[in-house]
């Protein structure tokens, strides 16, 4: 990855400020608890140095989406509790949350598909 004018859409930081912080850590990290190894040669330093920093970036990102994702799922099933109950639903149509899907129209007609996966998989077999 190239590390001139990269910013990480999340945190704001370039890529440059991202990753020599995280290499001051593993420096000191290095120093107090390392065991030296040897010294790879050629291009290999630079290789995993960048791909180091790269998957750390990645898992940085990972969790701001997951941590977006866990706070809209959250809202999203606040606002469909609450839907579903304006509905007054009766009683023998029972949904599960884990399994079932609701589906809205652009009217805002509303249906559930029991066991959705399943029916998903079985419409394309």
């Amino acid at each position: 990855m190239k590390q001139s004018n990269v910013i990480d859409f999340f945190s704001k930081k370039t890529y440059s400020e991202i990753a020599s912080k995280d290499w001051q850590k593993n420096d000191e990290l290095t120093n107090q608890f390392g065991i030296y190894l040897g010294c790879f040669g050629g291009n290999d330093t630079k290789i995993i140095r960048n791909l180091s920093d790269e998957l750390n970036m990645k898992r940085i990102q990972i969790e701001q989406l997951t941590a977006e994702w866990e706070q809209l799922h959250e809202q999203y099933n606040e606002a469909l509790h609450r839907c579903l109950a304006y509905l007054n639903i009766p009683k023998q149509i029972h949904i599960n949350f884990e399994n079932d899907s609701i589906m809205v129209s652009v009217n805002g007609d509303v249906w559930v598909i029991h066991d959705y996966e399943e029916k998903v998989r079985a419409h394309q077999e």
